[in-house]
């Protein structure tokens, strides 16, 4: 009798152990989404909400007391389903979503402060951004934590914020007025201390920060930057430059899922209760347009809701082209041309500039419809004139021209002969007015830009320079309406306005 006592005792001493060491290994699984910019809909490349909370549904059951959702910023703005309405509808897919914090991106200020507060208290979840200050009270936005401690089985979580620095030329200036960006790594550094003193085992840096990954593997930009001066940080969610990025900068998970709900990042580790570790096993991006999952039919309904007020409105024809319109931001493209025309004809002005960012997509051949004009189009920019001398215009195309920073300045009323292998300040070789005039440095020329670089935006500082600014408040998008109804339908694709000088040749050129 005694004999089997011992050997039952052993059984469950055994069995015990066994379910400790179960214990102490926890999984955890983070999912993260960025760049979202309004697609609620789905369209060509962009999967739709219903599609992607239909993948984070699948990956809740898998590990439905551990995963987490976080949003990398960019979410609000971008589509006419959204900006109508100042990115209400995100705010209510996000809610549906059950996102658990969302750091701040660039487009998130478009619409100023007030607007950005507003959509903070509609939340329920956190706004996050622990880089950002008030230059004169060196304070943080109100309405808005540095950090925030989740927990998930029993483990407590911090979720740090962090905006990039380039949100003081990539948003409206006036809408980043007053406020100060400090270095993303220094301040995610202090958080974290702070953090950990509070009591958190995993600290996770969700940012709006760059990033790139080439096909070895290896990762850059400014969220690679910022990880390798991390202490303490266990995984980087990166965004901002709307890349596929999954993987590890020294020891520390490191994800971007492209944008426009294309991807679905999850990073998957371990937390060992009782040493304390966690153990990174895995990061990957899940490809929602080569692999779609079954839309999730709640969220179908909420966004058939939320369009049903505009879907006329989204469809109506408002024009036609003979000819694809393409866009991209680092090349002198179709669209761009055309727009810059639109600028200039519609106030009468010797020369338009329009930054390449402030283009978004092309327009197809055929008929174009007023949502597909707001995808190309989706900033609310209004037309600024002023006095420019043609050696502030020079310095304008030195600076815009083959600037993979800001993207390609595109422009109307000139002819420019360049030479993009040689330093800026020596790039523009010939310019030349539409009527085939030289430029004259002394002389003074009209120029229209949109509000954004008139408020330098992207580094457009030399506009200031100008004599008798001011701003039309008319919509640059209203202008192209009105042109594309006047044209009807638009017979273009580009023209001889910018040449590259390789020699003795001259050339068109390349396509980005």
């Amino acid at each position: 009798m005694r004999q089997w006592s011992r050997i039952f005792l052993l059984c469950l001493f055994i069995c015990w152990g066994s379910v400790a060491a179960q214990a102490q290994q926890i999984q955890l699984d983070v999912l993260t989404v960025n760049d979202f910019h309004g697609a609620l809909a789905p369209e060509e490349r962009r999967p739709g909400a219903a599609v992607l909370m239909g993948a984070i549904e699948q990956e809740r059951t898998n590990n439905p007391q551990g995963t987490l959702l976080l949003a990398a910023g960019d979410m609000l703005q971008g589509s006419v389903d959204s900006n109508l309405l100042y990115g209400r509808p995100v705010v209510e897919m996000m809610n549906a979503m059950q996102v658990d914090a969302m750091a701040l991106g660039n487009h998130e200020f478009d619409w100023g402060l007030r607007v950005l507060q507003e959509r903070a208290k509609e939340a329920h979840f956190p706004f996050l951004c622990g880089n950002v200050v008030d230059k004169q009270t060196a304070m943080p936005l109100e309405f808005v934590k540095p950090y925030v401690i989740l927990e998930r089985q029993g483990v407590k979580i911090a979720v740090i914020g962090a905006v990039t620095q380039e949100t003081l030329y990539k948003s409206h200036p006036n809408a980043v007025f007053g406020l100060e960006i400090q270095d993303p790594a220094v301040r995610i550094n202090a958080w974290a201390q702070e953090a950990r003193k509070h009591g958190a085992s995993i600290v996770i840096a969700l940012t709006h920060l760059a990033s790139y990954m080439d096909k070895d593997g290896k990762i850059t930009g400014e969220a690679a930057e910022a990880a390798s001066k991390l202490t303490g940080v266990n995984v980087l969610v990166s965004a901002h430059s709307h890349e596929r990025v999954a993987g590890f900068v020294k020891g520390i998970a490191v994800l971007q899922a492209e944008a426009y709900g294309r991807g679905l990042g999850k990073v998957r580790l371990n937390y060992d209760s009782k040493t304390r570790t966690v153990q990174m096993l895995s990061a990957s991006v899940t490809d929602l347009v080569a692999h779609p999952v079954p839309p999730e039919p709640r969220m179908q309904e909420l966004v058939r809701r939320q369009e049903e007020p505009i879907i006329a409105l989204k469809e109506q024809t408002v024009g036609s082209s003979l000819y694809p319109l393409e866009h991209s931001r680092n090349a002198f493209s179709p669209l761009g041309q055309w727009v810059a025309d639109a600028m200039r004809s519609s106030v009468q002005a010797d020369v338009a500039f329009l930054n390449g960012g402030g283009v978004r997509l092309g327009l197809p051949a055929g008929e174009i419809s007023l949502g597909q004009v707001y995808a190309a189009l989706p900033f609310d920019n209004t037309l600024y004139t002023v006095q420019l001398s043609g050696k502030e215009i020079r310095k304008i195309l030195e600076h815009g021209l083959f600037n993979p920073t800001f993207g390609m300045l595109q422009f109307s009323g000139l002819k420019v002969v360049c030479d993009p292998d040689m330093p800026e300040g020596f790039r523009i070789k010939e310019v030349r007015l539409a009527s085939g005039d030289e430029l004259a440095d002394g002389k003074h020329y009209l120029v229209v830009a949109n509000d954004f670089m008139a408020a330098g935006g992207d580094g457009y500082t030399m506009l200031r320079e100008g004599l008798e600014g001011r701003d039309t408040y008319i919509f640059l998008r209203d202008i192209v309406l009105r042109e594309m109804k006047r044209q009807q339908p638009i017979d273009f694709t580009g023209d001889e306005r910018l040449l590259e000088r390789k020699g003795d040749s001259l050339r068109l050129p390349d396509a980005a």
